[in-house]
């Protein structure tokens, strides 16, 4: 009667040797994210004279994005994302300019997770643009504007840095919630606030 009894007590603890680990990796597993949002840019131009009244553009933003557990309460996170950034410009004689910059952008950020079952992120890092499409309307637009503004630099650097939440919806899935703010150094000093909301998969 003994010897089962042993057999099984030593299955028993083998057994929770090799489950006990199973929840700390999942808490450290690869997370796939599907998000979609909106940019309100806060944007001016290098050397732009006082004066000018400037007013913020709303536009899309969205993507893909994938966090690399890297240890502990620490990540990588990698997107891709398409934004439409810009902002609107009045001239001296009340003429309105309208600037419009849709990018593609790649930020890498590190990111630090407190909570649980609900997580909250903070983060920070830098991120690469690549500007697809540069657009300015309005009476308030010369051609020489249109000209030197499509002319500038295509690619743009920048830091994006925010908080993000993650609201458990399933064993493997999340809702997600982010707000960034994103610190331009492109010609036009572009200053955006960003909300993303989206779905995320452990993988």
């Amino acid at each position: 009667m003994k010897e089962p009894l042993i057999k099984n007590s030593r299955l028993a603890l083998g057994l929770s040797l090799l489950l006990a680990p199973l929840p700390l990796a999942a808490q450290n597993a690869f997370r796939f994210t599907i998000k979609g949002g909106a940019d309100v840019a806060f944007s001016c131009l290098s050397g732009e004279p006082s004066g000018l009244h400037k007013d913020p553009i709303t536009g899309a933003a969205g993507g893909l994005g994938i966090e690399i557990p890297l240890g502990g309460k620490a990540s990588l996170g990698l997107e891709a994302l398409y934004t439409q950034r810009g902002f609107e410009l009045t001239t001296y004689a009340s003429q309105i300019a309208r600037y419009r910059l849709d990018y593609v952008e790649v930020p890498l950020t590190l990111r630090l997770t407190f909570g649980s079952p609900t997580r909250v992120t903070l983060f920070a890092g830098p991120s690469l643009g690549y500007r697809l499409k540069a657009d300015i309307s309005g009476a308030g637009a010369t051609a020489a504007d249109i000209a030197a503004f499509e002319q500038s630099n295509r690619v743009d650097g920048s830091v994006d840095v925010g908080m993000a939440f993650a609201f458990p919806i399933g064993k493997k899935t999340a809702f997600t919630l982010d707000a960034r703010f994103v610190l331009g150094f492109s010609n036009q000093k572009l200053r955006d606030g960003r909300i993303l909301a989206g779905l995320a998969f452990d993988l």
